[in-house]
């Protein structure tokens, strides 16, 4: 189910938390705590080089995943008292392209390439164990170095140009992989989709021809909702433009549908009387799926 009425809406709601928010930052002078908000600070600890650090919680455990030029640092930290258990700290070889981590379960995995295969690698919470990898995505066909999809909601893309994205359902049960198939220009693009239980079961995996070429096609948002279905928008524009620039071009939004019993690609035009999208992203909220962000007038 597609809400797309909804979408002025969030124009004035979004226009509204900007004001909101600006407001509060021309404004403010110093922050207002309220009297049942309490913190902790815990010990001191040193403090280990990396590119990009992730931290998740799991119950009485805090693990801190420190990814650095070479390999990853696995700190433990207990809730309670915020203090890591040196004896726990792990080095784990960095053994190919990182592409994310995140938590799926009672364990945090770390995906990362190696050439065209995908591996997804399980780091325990509270003990000293790293599985062994788990080969996740790969394709005979040659896979794209970029996967395409320009919006970053809800997905890592952490300054990097991903050969896969991945991205979980909002209830963290499924977990999605996109990647794009190297085509030519002038040939109808193809994806490749593969979705997977919160222990990395794959559930179904498929290659997807889209209705239109690269050269005017621009993917814009993806998702996965909590029964495992596949979501998916892109702006299409009337002519080839190397660029895809929405300010000097005209193009239209599609969303699309793909479900894990059903080889049909289903899609339908975006429909905005006299206006275009802009940025919009998908959302699952209350079992509904949603398309919400910000459109433009047509002439404009």
């Amino acid at each position: 189910m597609m809400n797309l009425n909804t979408l002025p809406a969030y124009r004035f709601i979004f226009l509204v938390a900007f004001i909101a928010c600006s407001a509060k930052s021309a404004f403010a002078q110093k922050p207002v705590l309220l009297e049942d908000f309490k913190f902790t600070t815990g010990e001191k600890y040193k403090r280990i080089k990396n590119t990009n650090t992730y931290l998740f919680a799991s119950g009485d455990h805090i693990l801190s995943l420190k990814k650095g030029r070479n390999d990853m640092t696995v700190q433990r930290f207990t809730a309670k008292d915020l203090k890591e258990d040196v004896k726990l700290r792990q080095i784990i070889e960095d053994k190919g392209d990182f592409q994310t981590a995140m938590k799926l379960g009672e364990k945090v995995v770390s995906f990362y390439t190696v050439r065209d295969k995908l591996y997804g690698q399980k780091v325990a919470f509270s003990k000293i164990v790293a599985e062994q990898p788990i080969l996740i995505g790969s394709d005979k066909e040659n896979i794209d170095n970029d996967f395409g999809f320009k919006s970053t909601y809800g997905f890592d893309a952490g300054g990097r140009i991903n050969k896969f994205g991945i991205k979980k359902s909002k209830d963290g049960s499924k977990v999605v992989v996109v990647f794009r198939i190297k085509t030519d220009d002038d040939r109808a693009d193809k994806i490749g989709v593969s979705v997977y239980s919160s222990s990395l079961a794959e559930l179904w995996s498929r290659k997807i021809t889209m209705p239109f070429p690269s050269a005017v096609m621009e993917y814009e948002d993806f998702m996965v909702d909590n029964n495992g279905d596949f979501y998916m928008t892109a702006s299409i524009f009337n002519s080839k433009d190397a660029n895809k620039d929405k300010l000097d071009s005209s193009y239209r939004t599609e969303f699309y549908k793909v479900k894990g019993s059903d080889k049909e690609l289903v899609s339908s035009e975006i429909k905005l009387s006299s206006k275009v999208v802009s940025n919009a992203v998908i959302e699952e909220h209350n079992g509904a799926i949603k398309v919400a962000g910000f459109y433009a007038d047509n002439s404009n």
